[in-house]
């Protein structure tokens, strides 16, 4: 039987289990199987194979032949993977002690059929390997195999022929990387060897100890987009073979995905500096551009004059970028792991001015160092990063620097270009960038971005930051701190001209009307409270308490307050509070003359009173 498998021309994708059925279609019972050992290698490839005979909706049962010796199974994680059947380990020749863990596959066939229930129920059989990416349902009646003559893939490898009579189809099944034959389809992507799209690549033998679906979150690699490929090769046929690259190894990616979250792994750590050279992949893939070269900045810049390539010596191979001296891992072992050029590393950042083919190049490898740097917790301390946090919050910039190590881009490195507010300028420089990620002032003032995190400065018409001291204030001797300080001021002056430029744009109400509607609000409700206290005030003219007049005063206020709109009310509080006590004040007048009003007018009326009573004494 060994001989027979070893020496046959095809590995054997297709087998029909000869207790039934005499020809394809008419038992239709089918069953899939493949064969894995333990250990981490085995399990990413399950996930991948498992994830893609789901997308591909293969009908039957799928089980797992998982080979284990008892002292690997003690330590082994992954018995969750899929329907499993642990069959003996004959990897260690029981006689001759030849280790050959690939005799597993036929031995765990074998044990299958002489052991498992399932084999008593079924028709046809498909073995695969666990390396494989299926694309669709592989139907054996349909791809015409029948009973003495199993359906198979070419392997043209293998010589000579044995036993069963296959039928071999050099179409059922492509390695990434090779060229299909124009007009088929593959129905299985077997990533055995390495492959390649442009400068990414895949080797399964470079992650033989990975436990990667053990690993929340982490993912291969991913390969470039389509629209890159589309670029690089005008050839369909290639153009093809790559775009199947693409495939395979994407549906591997979602299959670790999908797992992590059946697992419970908890959604990725928030970090969005990964957006910068994520957006720059998606820009170059969907925008047609027609730039020589490219300029990339951080937001919280602000431009004094414009950069041009020419200036600064940009040219194809050699980005031209300004220092980021803190970023000390280009020095040690943080550049040994994560590039294998790390002579190359350039300490560069902020401004980048690069070619569009060095970028084409170069973007999807920033992402992936990017990705690759900010997955490596071991190594976030604060003395091999440069990062004061300790957090991975810089692993986007060491991302870009080991990418251009790695396809060895060598930056022109320019200190003319960009500098911090509060930083002392080289002396003659006229800078073109401000940089504010860092706090700066000017003797009491001082701005940090972080302080505005939430505040929405830019939807709140007119809003702005705390204006700057006047440039004619700085009167230091100095004249580094002087230019420091100049400098300083020009930046956030530059930023409320900026603010108040977009609400300009947006139309928002002038400040005048602003001032006159809200004069106009003022006026109308101490009207109200004035109508509203002359009102009560002839009520009350009819009593005669005079003992009551507090309690009258105290709803008169408590009536005319009550009438104030919630609007108004709130901007009145808003108000300085010398104004507002000047109101009360007004008003405490107002209703205290009223009362002693009310109080005389009842007295004189008492006295009229009691004077015609005395005059009509006479006549009675």
């Amino acid at each position: 039987m060994a001989a027979a498998i070893v020496g046959t021309v095809a590995v054997v994708l297709l087998l029909l289990y000869p207790a039934w059925s005499s020809a394809a279609g008419e038992g239709q019972r089918l069953h899939t199987l493949f064969s894995v050992e333990c250990g981490d290698y085995f399990d990413w490839q399950s996930v991948g194979l498992l994830h893609s005979l789901r997308k591909a909706r293969q009908p039957g049962d799928v089980t797992r032949l998982l080979s284990c010796t008892e002292d690997q199974l003690s330590s082994y994680r992954g018995l969750v993977i899929g329907h499993t059947l642990q069959v003996p380990s004959f990897s260690r020749h029981p006689r001759t002690g030849d280790w050959y863990p690939a005799i597993n596959k036929p031995a765990g066939v074998v044990h299958w059929l002489k052991h498992s229930p399932e084999a008593d129920n079924v028709d046809w059989v498909v073995i695969l390997d666990a390396d494989q990416i299926v694309r669709g349902p592989i139907i054996p009646w349909e791809l015409g195999a029948e009973k003495g003559k199993p359906f198979a893939a070419y392997y043209g490898y293998a010589l000579y022929p044995a036993g069963l009579r296959h039928k071999i189809n050099d179409d059922i099944m492509i390695y990434p990387g090779y060229i299909p034959r124009p007009g088929i389809e593959p129905l299985i992507l077997h990533y055995g060897l390495p492959f390649k799209v442009g400068n990414w690549s895949f080797s399964k033998l470079e992650h033989h100890e990975d436990g990667i679906i053990y690993d929340c979150n982490r993912l291969f690699p991913p390969p470039p987009f389509p629209k890159e490929v589309e670029m690089m090769e005008s050839d369909p046929n290639i153009k093809r073979g790559l775009f199947l690259s693409i495939e395979c190894m994407n549906t591997l990616n979602e299959g670790i995905l999908l797992h992590h979250a059946s697992v419970g792994c908890p959604k990725p750590q928030w970090y969005p500096a990964i957006n910068k050279p994520a957006a720059v992949v998606h820009w170059l893939n969907h925008v047609q551009t027609d730039a020589e070269f490219i300029v990339i900045l951080d937001a919280d810049m602000i431009m004094r004059g414009p950069i041009t390539p020419w200036e600064y010596g940009a040219k194809r191979g050699h980005p031209v970028s300004t220092p980021y001296e803190y970023l000390i891992g280009c020095d040690n072992i943080l550049a040994k792991i994560h590039t294998r050029n790390p002579s190359a590393c350039d300490k560069v950042g902020g401004v980048i001015i690069m070619h569009i083919d060095d970028l084409r190049r170069f973007a999807l490898l920033w992402l992936h160092k990017s990705e690759e740097v900010r997955a490596d917790k071991a190594h976030y301390a604060t003395n091999i990063t440069g990062d004061i946090y300790g957090s991975g919050w810089i692993s986007e910039m060491y991302g870009y620097s080991f990418a251009a190590a790695e396809i060895n881009l060598r930056h022109i490195i320019r200190k003319d270009i960009m500098i911090y507010p509060g930083y002392v300028p080289l002396p003659g420089v006229k800078y073109k960038v401000f940089h504010y990620g860092l706090r700066f002032g000017v003797g009491n003032w001082s701005f940090d971005k972080a302080d505005w995190r939430n505040t929405d400065v830019v939807n709140t018409c007119w809003a702005k930051f705390p204006e700057p001291p006047d440039p004619a204030t700085v009167m230091k001797e100095d004249p580094d701190a002087r230019e420091r300080d100049l400098l300083s001021i020009e930046c956030g002056r530059a930023l409320n001209k900026a603010l108040y430029l977009h609400h300009k744009r947006r139309n928002c109400p002038r400040l005048d009307t602003i001032h006159i509607k809200s004069k106009k609000i003022d006026q109308i409700s101490t009207a109200k409270i004035f109508e509203i206290v002359t009102h009560e005030s002839s009520q009350s003219n009819n009593r005669t308490n005079v003992g009551s007049m507090g309690a009258v005063r105290k709803k008169i206020v408590e009536r005319a307050i009550a009438t104030v709109s919630p609007v108004h009310r709130s901007r009145r509080f808003t108000r300085s509070s010398r104004m507002w006590i000047i109101g009360v004040w007004v008003l405490s007048i107002v209703v205290f003359l009223m009362v002693i009003s009310m109080f005389f007018t009842d007295r004189r009326r008492s006295v009229s009173r009691h004077r015609a009573s005395r005059s009509l004494k006479p006549h009675v």
